[in-house]
């Protein structure tokens, strides 16, 4: 996972040489007090804007790649200057209007394209007023730059607390967007980060005022229910990276929980996904002990499912049906989906469908009834 983030942004640490800019940036406004519970003056917005558009052209004319991160740390800094006065709100509306050209397609001909649209949507995401989001919004959109889409969406999460304080409308559109871009979304680690954004607490902030808290807890779990097989697909079939993201999914679901309860549908819903997560991740690794090779990363994630099928259940004493064969390197391949140990007790996968059939749970569609006995454990 690690690995493939960095090659996400590796475009930003390429080293050429540094050419001077041409020009210095028009010079900030002196906020000598806080602007708290006020509005900036018209003159103190211009100069928000004159300074965003400074930063931006720098950004659009570079020929190497430190004056493109010079041009980024000038507008990091001038946000944080301006936000430290209350007036970040003001800034990323300014931020999200005039940088809107360059990321629908200003910069289509340019030798520096995914360079400069990573540093710019780097730029973005540092705001987490809700008066960003129509960039944040443009990144989503952005097909040919996985590394602008992650950062879109690690912006969307660090805003989400803000959007959803602004009432229903804002809410829906950001849900909606995440629904639509998650079902056709192929970079593990802009996954990775989507898949944050649908984790939540299930105590509301005292910010976000109504049911408005309720809304995005519901919507993520209805998100969640939709990408899951696809999910399960990817997990079953491409393994290696792919592990860490479904622990990360599998994480969402898992928090899903602490708001869900005991409702029955939705909990039997919850632990139906989990096996089904669980089955694709004991596919995965049965087949690379069968080649003889170990896969740490599929039995993590095994350890993790059985985790959230205990806590969800409320099972006591803890089960440990996957983890005893994960424990028990002598334990045949097969033991991981269904086995019995020394002592007749029960191991496996099938196990924890057989314990959960009262609350609806079902062998996954792809399981097939053993059809020899049981793989037994020395």
């Amino acid at each position: 996972m690690r690995s493939t983030a960095v090659a996400l942004v590796v475009v930003l640490a390429v080293s050429t040489a540094v050419t001077s800019l041409q020009a210095q940036p028009p010079a900030r406004v002196s906020l000598e007090s806080d602007l708290a519970g006020r509005q900036p003056t018209a003159d103190v917005v211009a100069n928000m804007r004159e300074r965003i558009s400074y930063w931006l052209d720098v950004m659009a004319k570079a020929d190497n790649d430190q004056a493109v991160i010079k041009a980024r740390e000038g507008l990091r800094d001038d946000y944080a200057y301006f936000d430290g006065r209350s007036a970040g709100y003001n800034f990323a509306e300014q931020m999200a209007a005039l940088s809107l050209p360059l990321l629908k397609g200003g910069l289509e001909n340019d030798p520096l394209r995914l360079l400069k649209e990573t540093n710019i949507a780097m730029a973005v995401a540092q705001m987490p007023q809700v008066t960003i989001t129509p960039a944040l919004e443009a990144m989503v959109d952005c097909k040919t730059n996985a590394a602008v889409r992650y950062f879109a969406w690690q912006g969307f999460r660090d805003a989400r607390t803000n959007i959803l304080a602004q009432g229903r409308s804002p809410s829906e559109l950001t849900y909606n967007k995440l629904q639509e871009a998650i079902a056709d979304e192929t970079s593990l680690p802009v996954m990775e980060v989507m898949f944050r954004m649908l984790e939540l607490d299930s105590r509301q902030p005292e910010a976000v005022l109504g049911d408005f808290w309720q809304y995005a807890q519901t919507r993520s779990f209805e998100i969640l229910k939709l990408t899951w097989p696809r999910w399960c697909e990817l997990t079953r079939n491409t393994g290696g990276e792919t592990l860490a993201v479904s622990r990360r999914a599998l994480f969402a679901l898992h928090r899903s929980a602490d708001w869900i309860g005991v409702n029955p549908e939705p909990r039997k819903q919850m632990l139906q996904m989990i096996i089904d997560l669980t089955w694709a991740a004991a596919t995965l690794h049965q087949e690379a002990r069968s080649k003889g090779t170990e896969s740490e990363s599929s039995a993590m994630l095994l350890r993790d499912c059985e985790e959230a099928l205990n806590f969800i259940e409320g099972a006591t004493p803890r089960k440990t049906y996957i983890d005893r064969v994960l424990r028990d390197g002598k334990s045949q391949p097969e033991a991981i989906m269904w086995g019995i140990d020394k002592d007749g007790n029960r191991l496996g996968v099938l196990a924890w469908v057989e314990d959960l059939k009262a609350a609806g749970v079902v062998k996954p569609q792809d399981a097939s009834t053993p059809t020899t006995a049981p793989a037994a454990q020395e």
